[in-house]
């Protein structure tokens, strides 16, 4: 797979509905997104998988975020890819290449790279 330049962060206005809310941007986990639901100016972190399901996983196009209750009106959901900082991948010495571990691998750490970009860029 590849990751695009896509920006790692989308946001929704309420309309009295659950969802889904697509976005555009691979991700290897629920854990890998942040949903952030924002009431008056009040961010709430929801909590995956309890405050919302995601469908998509391994998808480069994307997926989406299914929320428990209602977006509702006047209330903004933002989605951000947050991937978890870890490096699972293991690799033994006799074996043949592992392409697509390989790829996985560095996929997440190109994701990582984005989301330390949207944070450097939002802080000038």
């Amino acid at each position: 797979m590849t990751v695009s330049a896509t920006p790692a962060e989308i946001s929704y206005e309420g309309a009295g509905s659950p969802g889904p809310f697509s976005f555009p941007f691979l991700f290897f986990s629920g854990y890998d997104l942040v949903a952030i639901k924002i009431v008056d100016g009040e961010l709430t972190r929801l909590s995956y998988p309890d405050d919302f399901s995601v469908t998509g996983t391994d998808d480069p196009d994307g997926g989406a975020v299914t929320l428990a209750v209602d977006l509702e009106v006047g209330e903004t959901l933002s989605l951000v890819l947050e991937p978890v900082n870890e490096q699972d991948t293991s690799y033994t010495g006799d074996s043949p290449f592992p392409s697509e571990s390989t790829e996985q691998a560095l996929d997440r750490l190109t994701m990582i790279t984005k989301r330390l970009q949207t944070m450097q860029t939002r802080q000038r």
